[in-house]
Protein backbone atom coordinates (compact mmCIF):
# COMPACT_ATOMS: atom_id res chain seq x y z
CA UNK A 1 0.00 0.00 0.00
CA UNK A 2 3.18 2.40 0.50
CA UNK A 3 4.48 1.91 -3.25
CA UNK A 4 2.10 4.80 -4.88
CA UNK A 5 3.60 6.90 -1.73
CA UNK A 6 7.14 5.98 -2.16
CA UNK A 7 7.01 6.68 -6.27
CA UNK A 8 4.26 10.08 -5.21
CA UNK A 9 7.74 11.15 -2.93
CA UNK A 10 10.75 10.15 -4.81
CA UNK A 11 8.92 12.04 -7.78
CA UNK A 12 8.65 15.30 -6.58
CA UNK A 13 11.50 15.69 -3.06
CA UNK A 14 14.90 15.88 -3.39
CA UNK A 15 15.42 13.35 -0.85
CA UNK A 16 14.30 10.04 -2.35
CA UNK A 17 12.87 7.19 0.14
CA UNK A 18 12.67 3.32 -0.15
CA UNK A 19 11.50 0.13 1.64
CA UNK A 20 12.42 -2.90 1.07
CA UNK A 21 9.80 -5.87 1.13
CA UNK A 22 10.44 -9.03 4.28
CA UNK A 23 7.55 -11.29 4.53
CA UNK A 24 9.80 -12.08 7.69
CA UNK A 25 8.31 -9.14 9.35
CA UNK A 26 4.46 -11.56 9.29
CA UNK A 27 5.97 -13.90 12.23
CA UNK A 28 5.23 -10.58 14.55
CA UNK A 29 1.55 -11.93 14.09
CA UNK A 30 2.15 -14.73 16.10
CA UNK A 31 2.14 -12.86 19.21
CA UNK A 32 -1.87 -12.01 18.30
CA UNK A 33 -3.19 -15.04 19.70
CA UNK A 34 -1.18 -14.60 23.13
CA UNK A 35 -2.68 -11.41 23.27
CA UNK A 36 -5.83 -12.92 22.76
CA UNK A 37 -5.50 -15.37 25.54
CA UNK A 38 -4.18 -12.80 27.87
CA UNK A 39 -7.60 -10.77 27.42
CA UNK A 40 -9.39 -13.79 28.15
CA UNK A 41 -7.64 -14.45 31.40
CA UNK A 42 -7.65 -12.30 35.19
CA UNK A 43 -3.85 -10.96 33.88
CA UNK A 44 -2.88 -8.58 36.30
CA UNK A 45 -1.68 -5.75 33.18
CA UNK A 46 1.08 -3.98 36.00
CA UNK A 47 4.85 -4.12 35.47
CA UNK A 48 7.19 -5.37 38.53
CA UNK A 49 10.22 -3.47 38.14
CA UNK A 50 9.54 -1.00 35.39
CA UNK A 51 12.90 0.98 36.44
CA UNK A 52 14.64 -2.06 34.20
CA UNK A 53 12.17 -3.13 31.88
CA UNK A 54 10.67 0.09 30.45
CA UNK A 55 14.38 0.97 29.30
CA UNK A 56 15.20 -2.32 28.57
CA UNK A 57 12.49 -2.55 25.93
CA UNK A 58 12.77 0.50 24.63
CA UNK A 59 16.36 -0.04 23.97
CA UNK A 60 15.60 -2.98 22.14
CA UNK A 61 12.70 -1.75 20.41
CA UNK A 62 15.13 1.13 18.69
CA UNK A 63 17.99 -1.36 17.68
CA UNK A 64 15.51 -3.66 16.18
CA UNK A 65 13.82 -0.67 13.70
CA UNK A 66 17.02 0.86 12.68
CA UNK A 67 18.38 -2.47 12.32
CA UNK A 68 18.36 -1.75 8.29
CA UNK A 69 20.10 -0.61 5.23
CA UNK A 70 20.09 3.35 3.43
CA UNK A 71 19.20 3.49 0.22
CA UNK A 72 22.15 2.14 -2.89
CA UNK A 73 21.65 5.00 -4.65
CA UNK A 74 22.44 7.09 -1.57
CA UNK A 75 26.30 6.73 -3.04
CA UNK A 76 25.35 7.37 -6.38
CA UNK A 77 26.38 10.71 -7.69
CA UNK A 78 24.72 12.92 -10.41
CA UNK A 79 25.98 13.48 -13.70
CA UNK A 80 28.85 16.02 -14.85
CA UNK A 81 27.06 19.47 -14.96
CA UNK A 82 23.89 18.20 -13.67
CA UNK A 83 21.36 20.36 -11.97
CA UNK A 84 18.63 19.43 -9.59
CA UNK A 85 16.28 21.82 -10.51
CA UNK A 86 12.66 20.46 -8.99
CA UNK A 87 10.53 22.93 -9.79
CA UNK A 88 6.81 22.13 -10.22
CA UNK A 89 4.33 24.10 -12.40
CA UNK A 90 0.64 24.11 -12.20
CA UNK A 91 -1.27 23.89 -15.64
CA UNK A 92 -4.20 24.37 -16.83
CA UNK A 93 -4.01 22.10 -19.73
CA UNK A 94 -4.34 18.44 -19.86
CA UNK A 95 -1.59 15.82 -20.54
CA UNK A 96 -2.06 15.31 -23.90
CA UNK A 97 -2.52 19.36 -24.66
CA UNK A 98 1.11 19.97 -23.01
CA UNK A 99 2.66 17.25 -25.35
CA UNK A 100 1.11 18.50 -28.13
CA UNK A 101 2.15 21.79 -27.16
CA UNK A 102 5.56 20.85 -27.18
CA UNK A 103 5.43 18.99 -30.75
CA UNK A 104 3.97 22.20 -32.46
CA UNK A 105 7.35 24.35 -30.95
CA UNK A 106 9.17 22.10 -32.80
CA UNK A 107 11.09 20.23 -29.29
CA UNK A 108 12.18 16.73 -29.34
CA UNK A 109 11.34 14.66 -26.75
CA UNK A 110 10.81 10.82 -25.33
CA UNK A 111 9.19 8.83 -22.82
CA UNK A 112 11.67 6.66 -20.69
CA UNK A 113 11.28 4.59 -16.98
CA UNK A 114 14.78 3.76 -16.45
CA UNK A 115 17.79 6.10 -15.47
CA UNK A 116 21.44 5.25 -15.81
CA UNK A 117 22.90 7.01 -12.89
CA UNK A 118 27.26 7.06 -12.19
CA UNK A 119 28.55 5.48 -9.26
CA UNK A 120 30.15 8.19 -6.55
CA UNK A 121 33.79 6.34 -6.28
CA UNK A 122 36.44 5.51 -9.03
CA UNK A 123 37.39 2.35 -6.85
CA UNK A 124 35.53 -0.90 -7.54
CA UNK A 125 35.32 -4.28 -6.25
CA UNK A 126 34.68 -7.63 -6.80
CA UNK A 127 33.28 -10.52 -4.20
CA UNK A 128 34.93 -13.94 -5.07
CA UNK A 129 34.18 -16.63 -2.69
CA UNK A 130 37.41 -19.03 -2.43
CA UNK A 131 37.41 -22.31 0.21
CA UNK A 132 35.24 -21.16 1.93
CA UNK A 133 36.39 -17.91 2.50
CA UNK A 134 35.17 -14.17 1.06
CA UNK A 135 37.94 -11.49 -0.68
CA UNK A 136 37.10 -8.40 -2.26
CA UNK A 137 39.61 -8.18 -5.40
CA UNK A 138 40.10 -4.36 -6.48
CA UNK A 139 39.24 -3.60 -10.43
CA UNK A 140 41.48 -1.55 -12.08
CA UNK A 141 40.68 2.32 -12.52
CA UNK A 142 38.50 2.84 -15.80
CA UNK A 143 40.64 4.96 -17.54
CA UNK A 144 37.49 6.03 -20.65
CA UNK A 145 34.39 4.61 -18.41
CA UNK A 146 32.58 4.85 -15.90
CA UNK A 147 30.23 2.42 -13.72
CA UNK A 148 26.45 3.09 -14.00
CA UNK A 149 23.64 1.98 -11.84
CA UNK A 150 20.72 0.95 -13.93
CA UNK A 151 17.35 2.42 -11.69
CA UNK A 152 13.91 2.21 -12.58
CA UNK A 153 11.44 4.55 -12.01
CA UNK A 154 7.49 6.39 -12.95
CA UNK A 155 7.70 7.19 -16.01
CA UNK A 156 8.81 10.32 -17.43
CA UNK A 157 10.03 12.59 -20.46
CA UNK A 158 13.52 13.46 -21.42
CA UNK A 159 14.46 16.93 -23.65
CA UNK A 160 17.32 15.64 -24.85
CA UNK A 161 18.65 19.55 -25.69
CA UNK A 162 16.32 22.68 -25.29
CA UNK A 163 17.29 26.59 -25.86
CA UNK A 164 16.68 28.61 -23.25
CA UNK A 165 17.68 32.24 -23.57
CA UNK A 166 20.62 31.45 -25.34
CA UNK A 167 21.78 28.53 -22.79
CA UNK A 168 21.60 24.91 -23.55
CA UNK A 169 20.04 22.73 -21.51
CA UNK A 170 20.36 18.95 -22.38
CA UNK A 171 18.88 15.89 -20.34
CA UNK A 172 15.92 17.85 -19.12
CA UNK A 173 14.07 15.53 -17.30
CA UNK A 174 10.32 16.25 -16.32
CA UNK A 175 7.21 14.50 -15.50
CA UNK A 176 3.62 15.34 -15.94
CA UNK A 177 0.87 14.40 -13.38
CA UNK A 178 -2.93 14.24 -13.90
CA UNK A 179 -5.52 14.04 -10.87
CA UNK A 180 -9.09 15.28 -11.01
CA UNK A 181 -8.40 18.29 -13.44
CA UNK A 182 -5.33 19.17 -12.19
CA UNK A 183 -2.31 19.03 -14.39
CA UNK A 184 1.21 19.37 -12.70
CA UNK A 185 4.30 19.80 -14.23
CA UNK A 186 7.47 18.61 -12.54
CA UNK A 187 11.21 19.67 -14.30
CA UNK A 188 13.66 17.77 -11.90
CA UNK A 189 17.13 17.89 -13.45
CA UNK A 190 18.70 18.87 -16.50
CA UNK A 191 22.59 19.01 -17.55
CA UNK A 192 24.25 22.63 -18.68
CA UNK A 193 27.76 23.62 -19.47
CA UNK A 194 26.92 27.26 -17.35
CA UNK A 195 26.39 24.88 -14.33
CA UNK A 196 29.16 26.94 -12.26
CA UNK A 197 27.78 30.17 -12.18
CA UNK A 198 24.39 28.77 -11.82
CA UNK A 199 22.45 30.86 -9.22
CA UNK A 200 19.14 31.44 -7.42
CA UNK A 201 18.42 34.68 -9.65
CA UNK A 202 19.03 32.10 -12.90
CA UNK A 203 16.39 29.33 -10.88
CA UNK A 204 14.17 32.10 -10.99
CA UNK A 205 14.79 33.30 -14.56
CA UNK A 206 14.41 29.63 -15.37
CA UNK A 207 11.01 28.70 -13.28
CA UNK A 208 9.28 31.68 -15.16
CA UNK A 209 10.62 30.69 -18.78
CA UNK A 210 9.04 27.00 -17.48
CA UNK A 211 5.89 28.28 -16.26
CA UNK A 212 4.94 30.26 -19.47
CA UNK A 213 6.39 26.93 -21.32
CA UNK A 214 3.55 24.36 -19.49
CA UNK A 215 0.50 27.04 -18.70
Amino acid sequence: MSESFIAFWNERMPVPIARVVDYWDLTALLVLPLAWQLTRSNYDPRIRYRRVFIPLSGGIALFAFCFTSPPRYGMYRSYPNEIEFYGEFKSSKTKQEILDKLRSGHIRFYQDSVSYIPMSTTEYYIRVTENDSIKWVPLPKPQDSVLYVRREESPFYIIPSYNLEGTELKEVKFTIYEKKKKTTVNVETFQSDKAASYSSETKKAYKKHFKKMFE
